[in-house]
């Protein structure tokens, strides 16, 4: 083998190490990003993933809270005819006591699952809580003040459940402002 060829061979052995590390380098880099990718797309799922645990478990409570609204719905018109059955035998004390330890239980029982009453007399009408039946006018109140309940309304963990019933105050300047336009008219 002359000087030359032996150089090239060695000039080409040399080159082509350097070129496969290169190579290598490049592939193992590649291998990297690929493995971080994959580590960043599994730290996602586990994020959505437990995103989504919370999500259930939340909407779980949800239902469990309000799953019961239909049958408490049906009770209030059972606390109704109570109330009333209370006030009809006033005349009997053994019945009433009888009556008033009844009702106080079938209260205390809602209440625990989440009942309250909406309080409503001489308060000022919201939309949202009561259901107006009867306007009175009056100069007494303000306008759109609750005058009389006159059917309770519940609500079952800060929902409404069922509105109250209300009568409320209509000013007579405003019964007056109105035939005034129609005459006008």
């Amino acid at each position: 083998m002359t000087k030359k060829t032996e150089e090239k061979e060695n000039k080409a052995f040399s080159e082509t190490p350097a070129k496969e590390m290169e190579n290598l380098k490049h592939e193992l880099n590649e291998k990297q990003k690929l493995v971080e990718d994959y580590i960043d797309h599994l730290k996602r799922l586990q994020a959505e993933f437990e995103n989504y645990t919370k999500r259930i478990e939340k909407e779980r409570e949800e239902f469990k809270k309000h799953s019961t609204n239909t049958l408490i719905k049906r009770l209030l018109t059972t606390l109704d005819e109570f109330e009333s059955a209370l006030n009809a035998c006033k005349a009997m004390p053994e019945v009433v006591q009888g009556f008033e330890l009844v009702y106080k239980n079938f209260k205390k029982t809602l209440e625990q699952e989440g009942v309250k009453e909406i309080e409503a007399k001489e308060k000022n009408l919201d939309p949202m809580l009561h259901e107006v039946v009867l306007q009175e006018k009056t100069s007494k109140q303000a306008e759109n003040t609750v005058l009389e309940v006159l059917q309770k309304g519940y609500t079952l963990h800060e929902a409404v459940l069922r509105p109250v019933r209300v009568k409320i105050a209509k000013s007579e300047e405003e019964d007056k402002n109105n035939c005034e336009k129609k005459e006008n008219d």
